[in-house]
């Protein structure tokens, strides 16, 4: 829901927490330990880099407020 209402950095904070919670085993995992599913929590975790940087990167507008036209190629 955040990344459809672009709040960028509220979805990074969903995603490190599925990243943590996937780690300890308590999601996508067979059972509650340290490393279970190490492979889909560094997933989570770049996912939420990923968010994070989406959300603190600026979009410039024109003073109108209109999208700027893409360039034909």
């Amino acid at each position: 829901m955040f990344v459809i209402e672009r709040e960028f950095l509220k979805a990074s904070a969903f995603a490190l927490a599925g990243a943590m919670l996937t780690f300890f085993g308590f999601m996508h995992g067979p059972a509650v330990g340290f490393a279970v599913t190490p492979g889909v929590a560094t997933a989570y975790a770049i996912i939420a880099v990923v968010l994070f940087a989406m959300g603190r990167a600026t979009l410039t507008l024109p003073a109108d407020g209109q999208a700027m036209p893409v360039p034909a190629e």
